[in-house]
């Protein structure tokens, strides 16, 4: 669901790329919530009128999160879990906690949720052994 700021402006936490680290973005009249953002912030919101959810066909306008280096970052909520764990498989440590993160607070799909990296068995040294 894509919310909007309705009020002058709001705080809202989304995750950082360092599992566990939340933000505050402050987000002006107009602004679209970020989909990442935790579901008890928007609740609070809504409730009390400063954010308003608007029509799916909104969702597409909804900026994608980059990188530093302007790169869009992968979002779990797009893709179909075979998909993240695909991704996950060959992601860093960090990206992982950060995509996991997003998953969260987003569809929280179990697979996705209890998936734990392959411990990958190093070919090469099997070969020196040898």
């Amino acid at each position: 669901m894509t919310h909007v700021v309705t009020g002058a402006a709001v705080r809202v936490a989304v995750p950082t790329r360092q599992k566990g680290i939340w933000e505050a973005r402050i987000l002006k009249k107009g602004d679209l919530v970020p989909g990442h953002a935790r579901k008890k912030d928007l609740e609070w919101l809504v409730e009390r009128g400063f954010i308003a959810e608007v029509q799916a066909e909104t969702d597409k306008a909804e900026e994608k999160e980059t990188s530093p280096t302007g790169e869009v970052l992968f979002d779990p909520n797009d893709h179909k879990a075979d998909d993240v764990i695909a991704y996950l498989e060959s992601a860093d440590e960090d990206e992982r906690a950060r995509v996991l993160a997003v998953e969260a607070e987003g569809k929280d799909r179990k697979g996705i949720r209890d998936w734990q990296p392959e411990m990958a068995e190093p070919e090469e040294s099997e070969a020196e052994d040898e």
